[in-house]
């Protein structure tokens, strides 16, 4: 039986009386870059975390590769978690390690392979993302942008099914952001690797999303190509889109238009 990559049933999260996701059902299907967009506060952080496992729902069930998440031990999720690439917002790479230990890190750690096979293998995951120059350098000598592409190598080191990116624009100039969306589109392209990125930059949407899930205060708007999403009827989605009232600095509504042109 197949299953979906991703598979979201009537997800509810709650701190005490405040509910922060309410009834999230949502699916992302094998081999496909999903966008999860929304303004600030909306939940798009609590139901990544949820993705991952690194939540537990208050009530509604979240699985991957048809697997329920709930269901698992410290130990299974442990094991399911190699099949979970995750680039993390800051990149997280630990700043006594040069690049190439980052990458070859998970390797040696869940795999138990030989520390030298394990670089040779960080130096193709490194060249995947047109890093592979900087293997010998420290996270504190590269630009945001090379710690972001340094941090993508590492998350799909264990050649995960599925990889989840949270803001992976964030703190990114707008040249060096569509570089590493163009990244990711290869590793969707290449290996066929399931994306899921949570992002509220229009830039990153137009240019990666093949479907979007829009939230707004702790539910579903939306879910839709972006075609689909603009000939909404809700305004609050077509004003998201078009960044009417949600105008950030140096986007406007001339660039989104130029963006589904050229898609």
């Amino acid at each position: 039986m197949m299953f979906p990559t991703v598979e979201v049933q009537d997800l509810t999260a709650q701190y005490g009386d405040f509910v922060v996701l309410n009834g999230i059902n949502m699916s992302v299907e094998k081999g496909e870059i999903l966008t999860i967009l929304g303004p600030s506060g909306c939940g798009k952080t609590t139901l990544l975390k949820h993705l991952i496992g690194l939540l537990r729902p208050t009530r509604g069930k979240v699985f991957i590769n048809g697997v329920d998440l709930a269901e698992l031990d410290e130990v299974q999720m442990e094991e399911l978690r190699q099949d979970i690439g995750v680039l993390f917002q800051g990149g997280a790479l630990f700043g006594s390690m040069t690049v190439e230990e980052n990458v070859a890190m998970p390797l040696v750690e869940h795999l138990g392979m030989d520390l030298k096979l394990a670089k040779r293998i960080a130096q193709i995951k490194l060249s995947l993302v047109q890093m592979q120059h900087a293997a010998e350098q420290f996270p504190a000598e590269l630009s945001g942008g090379m710690r972001k592409r340094a941090a993508l190598a590492r998350a799909i080191a264990l050649d995960p099914s599925v990889l989840f990116c949270d803001e992976p624009s964030a703190g990114l100039d707008p040249i060096t952001s569509l570089e590493l969306d163009k990244l990711l589109l290869n590793l969707n392209d290449l290996l066929g690797m399931t994306i899921v990125v949570v992002t509220h930059e229009l830039q990153s949407i137009f240019t990666i999303a093949q479907r979007a899930v829009m939230l707004d205060r702790g539910r579903v708007l939306a879910e839709g190509t972006l075609d689909e999403l603009l000939a909404s009827n809700n305004e609050r989605v077509v004003n998201f889109l078009k960044r009417k009232g949600f105008e950030p600095i140096g986007m406007n509504e001339s660039w989104v238009d130029a963006a589904l042109v050229k898609n």
